[in-house]
């Protein structure tokens, strides 16, 4: 048997541009953007510590991640988080899990 390593004779090519997100993708986005700017004015405070605050200055946070399926797009998910709050329910997923904020889905 012949032992050989394998040789590239030319660079990879690619046809055209690879698109970050598929099209179909993209106007879920833009219509979850357009739901939580009608949702956002009704945001009066964080939910995790209580602070008031402007609702522009709120993050919309998903129990569920927005990646890991579709019940993370239902908007009565989600819920308003300062950005310290959010910041550290993203840098501390067990405490987050305990108090409700993350939830881990397992898949079957």
């Amino acid at each position: 048997m012949k032992r050989t390593p394998l040789t590239r004779k030319a660079g990879l090519r690619r046809s055209g541009r690879l698109s970050p997100k598929s099209e179909k993708q993209a106007d879920l986005d833009k219509i979850y953007h357009q739901v939580v700017e009608l949702v956002r004015p009704t945001w009066s405070h964080c939910a995790r510590c209580g602070c008031p605050g402007d609702p522009a200055g709120f993050d919309p946070h998903h129990p569920y991640l927005r990646g890991k399926g579709r019940a993370a797009w239902k908007m009565f998910l989600v819920m308003p988080l300062c950005r310290c709050c959010h910041d550290r329910v993203h840098a501390e997923p067990g405490e987050s899990r305990d108090q409700g904020f993350l939830v881990k889905i397992t898949y079957r």
